[in-house]
């Protein structure tokens, strides 16, 4: 749409539905494998058509600082997920916008460490919204001709 190429991931939290059951560990390899294919290609729709940028929406905070919100003992959830972020942010070289909520913390950083160089990816761009108890909006402006694609404006409640 107008540019962009949007993409939603079921990527939820509580360590991605990992390290509970074997149940659960074999829901979670199989709808990450669904996840990584439909990324995928998300990426090779941006890239065929010369896109603006990524947008990527899932629920749950991947941990880009580490997942401390894992049992003890359990593999991290969101470690594949992480890296493979990282190799698309490589690739694409494009300005990408990566939405989640979760942890209701509202904030605006580049979390994403490129292996690398050990620096962020300065055009991966994390958006996290709030979420309850304090339930507000964000609003996102899209600008071509700006250095920075996306403009991101924490709403005040009324709208």
């Amino acid at each position: 749409m107008n540019g962009l190429v949007f993409v939603t991931l079921n990527i939820p939290g509580s360590n991605n539905n990992l390290g509970r059951t074997a149940e659960m560990d074999r829901e979670h390899a199989r709808r990450m494998a669904a996840n990584f294919d439909w990324l995928d290609e998300a990426v090779a729709q941006a890239e065929a058509r010369d896109a603006l940028g990524l947008v990527i929406f899932v629920q749950a905070n991947p941990g880009f600082d580490g997942n401390p919100r894992r049992r003890p003992g359990a593999p991290d959830g969101f470690l594949e997920f992480r890296k493979v972020l990282a190799m698309h942010a490589d690739w694409l070289r494009k300005p990408i916008l990566f939405v989640h909520g979760d942890t209701h913390r509202f904030r605006v950083d580049q979390p994403l460490i490129d292996p690398k160089t050990g620096l962020p990816f300065s055009h991966f761009t994390r958006l996290e919204v709030d979420g309850s108890p304090f339930v507000n909006w964000a609003r996102v402006t899209v600008d071509p001709g700006s250095a920075e694609l996306f403009r991101i404006q924490r709403g005040q409640v009324p709208f």
